[in-house]
């Protein structure tokens, strides 16, 4: 329970902080960063008469042991790789661009609105493994102080498609 009411915390922090808190790199992700984020939002999340309020840039993760077990006893050929990637590249954050194919987006720092009928995004950073055939990602869905979750993604590019393989559940509210 402790740690839940710590991983809230984390996530209310987090949200809050400026863009210009955050030190970003220069890059902006690949191609399949966007591919997979855009698989991601299309299936997260579900409530279409949503706004969907997405932060600027990547929010910074690090998946613990406690994740990769749960997520490695439905997909074993998860790779240390893959993790190692993700937790590394989300020591920092990077400035998003636009996601296409995703109808309404606004940005955080764009919206001014009441909040009613919406959703605040975060998306990390995509870790990759193999190849680049595997993939990590989460994203942090808030629809009001005390509503929201997070989950991680695992995915496998098959026949140049991502395919979401695996989710997990890391928080909620």
């Amino acid at each position: 329970m402790r740690n839940m009411f710590l991983i809230m915390i984390l996530c209310a922090v987090v949200w809050s902080c400026s863009e210009d808190d955050n030190p970003l790199s220069s890059e902006m992700g690949s191609g399949d960063d966007y591919e997979i984020y855009t698989k991601i939002l299309m299936t997260e999340p579900r409530e279409n008469n949503y706004l969907i309020i997405l932060r600027d840039t990547t929010e910074h993760g690090y998946i613990d042991s406690f994740y990769v077990a749960n997520i490695r006893e439905k997909s074993p050929e998860l790779l240390d790789q893959t993790v190692n990637d993700f937790n590394s590249k989300n020591e920092s954050s990077i400035k998003l661009k636009i996601i296409s194919g995703i109808e309404n987006v606004v940005w955080k720092s764009e919206y001014k609105g009441d909040g009613k009928n919406t959703v605040k995004i975060t998306l990390s950073r995509v870790g990759y493994g193999a190849s680049n055939t595997q993939a990590l990602v989460t994203i942090g869905a808030v629809y009001a102080p005390l509503a929201g979750s997070g989950h991680l993604f695992y995915l496998k590019k098959e026949n140049g498609e991502w395919r979401i393989i695996n989710k997990l559940m890391t928080w909620i509210s």
